[in-house]
């Protein structure tokens, strides 16, 4: 006798029926008194319930989170997360780096300039370090102020009490022989607070304007505001700035003396007007008053 089995693989079509009729299935649930065993309370659910009524409620109660992390003040007790502090300290951090960042660059630039002066070559231009005066001059201008000033203050607040920088740059004024840049009158006074980091002197037109002591000349330039500006290096790292001046008789590289004559100051519209020189004094990087150390 001969018998035959036969296997037949049940289609996909049966198998999904199946499955949902299992969601369909109806199940009660109920509530006894387990003292009396009364029934309390059933319900009547199936398993399309439950995920009908369950899945919503969690994609609600994902989206709450959220938005609630996302929008209110508990996201900063998120481990890792930052505060408004921490993100205001971030972008001020990044801001000064770059100032800084800068400043460093414009110092290198100087110092090759310098060594190059020192050791008989020519030095490189400094146009690329200079600002456009052409475009963009006002807003530019103002955020270098800005940086500039916040560097200064910092590395004012840092020296206020090094009393060894403070005697040397005594030391090193007092052993200097300043000669007048012009012969006038003083009219606005050295005020670093409201970023005036130098003087005006009034004088006669066609002034012939002298260097203060000897150097060399590191710059010469043209800007809108200020004329013809010429920057002088002397020793012991000192500089002196000449601004406002009509004409120019030395250029970058010259070597000068005390008291020779570097430029000529213009003249006025109106005859009985004065003319007025910019004169700055820097050392290491930092301003001082030109009229504690020099007759003006």
């Amino acid at each position: 006798m001969l018998v035959q089995y036969r296997f037949v693989m049940p289609e996909k079509s049966s198998r999904k029926k199946r499955f949902l009729r299992k969601l369909k299935n109806k199940y009660r649930l109920i509530v006894y008194n387990d003292t009396t065993l009364e029934q309390v309370w059933y319900m009547r659910i199936s398993r399309l319930n439950v995920l009908s009524i369950f899945v919503p409620l969690l994609l609600i109660l994902v989206i709450l989170i959220v938005v609630l992390i996302a929008f209110t003040p508990l996201r900063e007790f998120i481990p890792g997360y930052p505060d408004d502090n921490t993100r205001r300290q971030i972008v001020y951090n990044a801001l000064k780096a770059d100032s800084l960042e800068k400043v460093v660059l414009s110092w290198d630039r100087y110092f090759d300039n310098v060594s190059g002066i020192l050791s008989g070559k020519e030095p490189a231009p400094i146009d690329e370090m200079l600002p456009d005066t052409l475009q963009g001059r006002q807003s530019r201008a103002s955020v270098l102020i800005s940086r500039d000033s916040l560097f200064r203050a910092e590395v004012e607040r840092e020296e206020q009490f090094n009393l060894s920088i403070q005697n040397s740059k005594k030391d090193v004024f007092e052993n200097m022989l300043f000669y007048p840049p012009v012969k006038g009158t003083l009219t606005e006074t050295f005020n670093p607070s409201e970023n005036h980091f130098g003087v005006h002197i009034s004088t006669d037109p066609n002034t012939a304007v002298t260097s203060i002591l000897d150097g060399t000349v590191l710059a010469t330039y043209w800007t809108f505001d200020e004329g013809y500006t010429i920057m002088i290096q002397h020793t012991d790292n000192l500089i002196s700035v000449y601004k406002q001046v009509a004409r120019l008789l030395k250029k970058t590289g010259d070597r000068v003396t005390s008291g020779e004559a570097i430029a000529f100051m213009g003249a006025p519209n109106d005859a009985n007007q004065k003319v007025e020189l910019h004169f700055e004094l820097w050392h290491n990087g930092s301003p001082i008053n030109p009229s504690i150390h020099i007759t003006l």
